[in-house]
């Protein structure tokens, strides 16, 4: 049921929320800030919920059993609007519609939400034209623009709307939002445990690219520790396996050496594997702290940075994972920097 209590964490964002509600500071137009795969959308429809429904007065949220708050959870209620992109914007006769619609008087104890997702794709035209809707919102409306970046957004839109701020799940949090989404018990908890270390991994699509790519990334670099391969053989399995993939496979690669190098930063710096997202891989991390400063471990970090951009810019996939082993070695101080 859409209620605040059953959105999966964001303890922050509902207490900002219930707050603004009992104190009658709740903006009309709301900027939801967040991820992808974070819940930005049952955090709007259990706003919603709780907005609409009787009980909120009593226990400070939707009671979730109300024919309202059934309709919310079906996105059956009839004062609930999404608008999204036709074909790869939101248009400015989308908005136009959406006037025309929203205007009409609504019953005395219903509330009106108009979802806008993402909002990123609204146009010039059609930001300027929702602008205007915003400037004079139609009594019992509120609006929820949902978005990533708010700098896509006009400036003009941005300070119309109170902000708030869906956080990345992360650890048991995730684990429960990807068994909500299908995920069976195992894929929930590897996902939960990667989001320590990369959130952006943690909400990743591709359970099977994390699964495949990364014990084939920690073989490549326990074997640059040990000596037994050198900087361009471990290139060459790490964008081999990568390759695997279409898409964003080198990119998500160079996201899994980034997690890998803050979790070694991480143990390096307490000792403990409690924030560690790969934990169960200790044995690895011992042997790379013990080699390895917190200088370097941080450049290790910065280098996949790097090379993540440049696969991201288009670069040579094999030159690209090269260049990082290569940086990987000489920062972690190995014999194998020599081949360099």
């Amino acid at each position: 049921m859409p209620t605040l209590a059953a959105v999966i964490g964001q303890e922050r964002a509902k207490g900002f929320l219930v707050e603004a509600m009992r104190n009658g500071r709740l903006s009309q137009a709301l900027l939801f800030l967040g991820p992808k795969g974070t819940g930005r959308t049952t955090l709007a429809l259990a706003l919603l919920s709780a907005l609409s429904c009787s009980g909120f007065k009593k226990i400070g949220d939707a009671c979730g059993e109300c024919q309202t708050c059934r309709q919310v959870d079906s996105r059956s209620y009839p004062y609930l609007k999404f608008l999204k992109p036709e074909n790869s914007e939101i248009k400015v006769d989308q908005i136009r519609a959406l006037g025309a619609g929203i205007g009409l008087m609504l019953p005395a104890d219903a509330v009106q939400m108009v979802i806008v997702e993402p909002a990123e794709k609204l146009n010039p035209s059609s930001s300027n034209a929702l602008l205007k809707v915003l400037e004079e919102p139609p009594e019992q409306t509120y609006f929820v623009l949902i978005a990533e970046n708010e700098l896509r957004l006009l400036p003009t839109i941005r300070s119309r709307c109170q902000k708030v701020y869906v956080e990345p799940p992360r650890g048991k949090f995730l684990e429960q939002l990807s068994r909500l989404k299908g995920r069976d018990e195992h894929e929930s908890e590897v996902l939960g445990r990667i989001s320590r270390a990369s959130v952006h991994l943690g909400l990743s699509s591709s359970f099977q690219l994390v699964t495949e790519v990364m014990p084939r990334v920690f073989e490549a670099l326990g074997s640059m520790l040990a000596g037994d391969i050198d900087a361009i053989d471990a290139a060459s399995a790490v964008a081999s396996v990568a390759g695997k993939f279409r898409g964003d496979g080198y990119r998500e690669t160079c996201e899994l050496i980034k997690a890998i190098f803050r979790d070694a930063c991480i143990f390096k710096m307490t000792g403990s594997f409690e924030d560690v997202g790969s934990s169960d891989r200790s044995a690895f991390f011992e042997r790379m702290v013990a080699i390895a400063t917190q200088a370097g471990l941080d450049a290790c970090f910065v280098a996949a940075s790097n090379a993540q951009r440049a696969v991201e810019g288009r670069g040579n996939p094999q030159l690209v994972f090269e260049e990082l082993m290569f940086d990987i070695s000489r920062h972690l101080g190995l014999e194998s920097s020599d081949a360099g």
